[in-house]
């Protein structure tokens, strides 16, 4: 048959192969970690990686010649041999030699389970591509039980060139003795190593066998699987790398999720107390932890209010060195979602351990007497995601917990300071989807359920390592107070420093994203007054009254501008001052409050952005029409058009000046008003965000008490409840049909009484509500100070905020009582 005759048909250059590899591998550690798999899904129970840099081959080896153009003095090997089921003929003419073939798939997709009832963890059938990142050779010798000899495969990635078909590459077939006498298993030799030298230092193998201990699980054995290395001579089991260092931590965190329920336990030994300087800290250390005073002092921590929330239980008198832990449950449908979680779904069921370790003297001490190097536990120092026993790689931060550091206290979770992992299966969550390149999943419904839930055990351990801290704190300041509150060093044991640090970040962050929005929209303003000039004739009446309202929204805008600057000098100012208060043990009301106006400033100005958004999207949408119209010479629609864009534009003029009652000396002006009317005023301001969200608002009942209070302060406190309902009203209807869009407000002679259809406040936090940084939002959503601040705001004129004890048909609290009666004049 002539060429021309030949069936068209599809080729490949076999050097894509050498791409793709070269894409799907990222290191040494990954390509050897893919052998493993394969040998735990051929059922072996021992896998054992022999490091061999300085092999020769001899000169009757059948590669002798093409390994030795190399003109290396070290060829170099790798052997990865285990004791599986080996591979059958068909396995290997059908599935091993068929780039991206794999036989551990069944025909509808799903993995088909082992004789060991295993379900397999390789199923994209190209670990063998992942030799190619080790050496030039690759060799594999199989045998299955009851055959006579073993039958080996070998071809050279060198020969996969460009301009070469893949059926081109030579493979060679045939027969071997190897496997040293063993009925059944499989060896795969790569020979000629493409960096024999790094092969052949102690410190690089030593790191490899570091880095390959994390990516299998050194937390929960792989049942029935041991992985071992051999290099000069000595056996490494990696899956006893690191176990006994984790005894070392300071506190642990064991959580299970299933059946729609997410539980977690934190254990607290004594070394997560010690380590802080100066003398009185040491002195209470000790006491806290002498056999005469723990037990007590155990007690002590229990009846915090904080941890009462918790489920507690002593462990003084059990093994394990811990002296306490706090447990808590929530079901799926009350985790609330953010962004990243839009849209998930139930994950499956899985389990885990955070184990979080303080890197101080005394520890270090403790590991080295123990003889654990400090490096390598350092090294260990990431959360994993172990699916079967073998690592996912991902991102070192993908759970974010270094975001805490800047949002949390002392004893938050820091990236430097948790070991931990994620148990999940292939068989239990098969939604959950690798990429192609082992590095991280597939963005898709079931991984968004999963970070969903990952999101609220990290926000829990924060939680309980918070709610410790307190209570810890407490003791501190009564073991002062029993010593009469002189020592020198007393300063050192306040609890502020870490709540004021967060709270400057946050301040910070909210000025910078302030000042942001403010220039966006001077250049939207500047935009829309270039495309009117364009689109509508000059003089006219509509030109003339749209440049007049974007002249009154740049002089509002350049008076924003100001407002934020002089809020964040007087952030500074304030949390400068609060230092200084908490150092010298100065309880000045006034500069108490100046710091909460400071971040009652940067709330404000949190919320304006997302007002602005709203209020913009509909100037846009006007301004479109404005230009359809121009087209179109329709007079009247383009006056309706201005009028529209006139209309935005005064609603964010009311937005904007919403921060300027909060600044200078306005902010602690009072005025008389009656709740009735300064509640209805406040809402026909918040009127247009009400009707875009399908909320029906009800304001019942008399006038209300004629009070003295600030206007800004008032405001406040409503905008704090609005932006509370508003938030668990969408959260909450999503998960439940019978929460309804409604929100009421019920005035009476002493003040008001807001509540919402929503769920209410979840029982875990009911009696810790109004503490500052207390919230059930995700990370983002919420910082837990909305309510201390109105705390602060109705205290400072003995008025109140409560949370009643009637609850609703979800069996909660919901209903807030603001009480203003120390305001009331005549």
């Amino acid at each position: 048959m002539s060429s021309s005759d030949e069936k068209p048909h599809l080729d490949i250059d076999s050097h894509v192969v050498i791409q793709l590899g070269a894409e799907l591998i990222s290191d040494s550690e990954q390509a050897l970690l893919e052998l493993v798999k394969n040998a735990y899904d051929g059922d072996a129970t021992k896998c054992t990686i022999t490091i061999d840099p300085d092999w020769l081959p001899e000169k009757v080896h059948p590669w002798h010649s093409h390994l030795m153009k190399r003109g290396k003095k070290s060829i170099g090997r790798i052997v990865v041999e285990d004791n599986g089921i080996g591979l059958s003929e068909n396995s290997v003419t059908k599935g091993w030699l068929r780039i991206s073939a794999s036989l551990k798939r069944a025909e509808d997709g799903n993995k088909k389970k082992t004789g060991l009832r295993r379900t397999p963890v390789g199923d994209k059938g190209l670990g063998r591509l992942a030799t190619m990142r080790l050496g030039d050779v690759l060799l594999l010798h199989t045998r299955v039980h009851r055959e006579a000899k073993a039958r080996s495969v070998a071809f050279a990635w060198s020969d996969f060139r460009s301009g070469a078909s893949l059926s081109d590459v030579p493979v060679r077939i045939g027969t071997s003795t190897a496997l040293q006498g063993k009925p059944q298993g499989t060896s795969i030799e790569i020979l000629g190593l493409n960096e024999p030298s790094y092969w052949g230092s102690d410190a690089s193998v030593d790191s490899v066998i570091t880095r390959l201990s994390s990516l299998i699980s050194p937390f929960k054995r792989i049942h029935d699987f041991r992985v071992n290395i051999r290099y000069n001579e000595r056996l490494h089991d990696l899956q006893e790398i690191g176990a006994d260092a984790l005894n070392h931590s300071s506190a642990k965190f064991v959580f299970s999720y299933s059946e729609k329920s997410l539980e977690i336990t934190a254990w607290f030994s004594k070394t997560l107390f010690r380590g802080q300087s100066g003398e009185a800290n040491r002195e209470i250390y000790e006491r806290f932890t002498s056999v005469k005073e723990l037990p007590k002092a155990v007690k002590f921590i229990s009846e915090n209010r904080r941890v009462k929330e918790w489920r507690f239980k002593s462990l003084l008198d059990e093994p394990g060195g811990w002296l306490f832990s706090l447990s808590t449950s929530i079901d799926w449908d009350e985790i609330p979602k953010d962004h990243k979680s839009s849209g998930g779904i139930e994950p499956g069921p899985f389990d885990g351990e955070f184990y979080y370790v303080l890197f101080n003297e005394p520890t270090k001490d403790s590991l080295q007497a123990a003889g654990i190097s400090v490096d390598i536990l350092k090294e260990m120092t990431t959360v994993g995601v172990f699916r079967d026993g073998f690592r996912v790689r991902m991102n070192d931060d993908w759970l974010e917990i270094s975001k805490s550091v800047t949002s949390g206290g002392y004893f938050q979770l820091r990236p430097r300071n948790v070991i931990g992992y994620f148990c999940i299966s292939n068989e239990l969550n098969s939604g959950l989807v690798e990429k192609s390149d082992r590095e991280g999943f597939v963005d898709n419904e079931a991984w968004r359920g999963f970070m969903r839930v990952a999101s609220r055990i990290k926000k829990l351990a924060n939680d309980s390592l918070e709610s410790v801290r307190l209570a810890y704190d407490d003791y501190k300041r009564e073991f002062l107070r029993e010593k009469g509150g002189s020592s020198t060093d007393s300063d050192q044991v306040l609890p502020s420093a870490d709540d004021l640090q967060r709270g400057r970040a946050r301040a910070a962050e909210t000025f910078k994203n302030a000042r942001v929005r403010g220039v966006g929209l001077q250049k939207r303003i500047s935009a829309i007054r270039t495309a009117i000039s364009r689109s509508v004739p000059k003089g006219g009446a509509v030109a003339l009254s749209v440049e007049g309202d974007l002249k009154e929204i740049d002089e509002s805008l350049a008076e924003f501008n100001l407002a934020i600057e002089e809020a964040a000098v007087r952030a500074v100012e304030g949390f400068g001052a609060a230092e200084y208060v908490m150092q010298a043990h100065e309880h000045l009301n006034e500069r108490n409050l100046r710091l909460i106006d400071a971040a009652a400033v940067g709330l404000s100005a949190r919320g304006l952005t997302h007002e602005i958004n709203s209020h913009t999207l509909v100037v846009e949408k006007a301004l479109a029409s404005v230009r359809r119209i121009a087209r179109a010479k329709g007079d009247s629609k383009l006056a309706d058009a201005a009028d529209k864009i006139a209309g935005a534009i005064r609603e964010l003029k009311k937005t904007v000046s919403s921060i300027n009652p909060l600044l200078g000396g306005s902010r602690s002006l009072k005025e008389n008003f009656y709740v009735s009317e300064a509640v209805r005023e406040y809402i026909a301001t918040r009127s247009r965000r009400i009707e875009e969200l399908d909320i029906a608002l009800e304001i019942s009942g008399a006038r209300g008490p004629l009070i003295r209070f600030s206007r800004a302060r008032f405001n406040q406190i409503l905008e704090n409840l609005l932006q509370n309902s508003f938030y668990w009203i969408r959260q909450h209807q999503e998960e439940d049909r019978k929460v309804k869009r409604q929100i009421k407000i019920e005035i009476d002679n002493l003040g008001l009484t807001w509540w919402d259809g929503a769920k209410g406040v979840r029982k875990a936090v009911e009696n810790t509500l109004f503490e500052p940084y207390v919230t059930e939002k995700p990370e983002g959503e919420g910082q837990g100070l909305g309510l201390f601040l109105s705390t602060a705001f109705l205290e400072s004129e003995r008025c109140q905020i409560s949370l009643l004890f009637e609850r609703n048909s979800f069996g909660r609290r919901y209903k807030f009582r603001v009480d203003f009666r120390g305001a009331v004049t005549k």
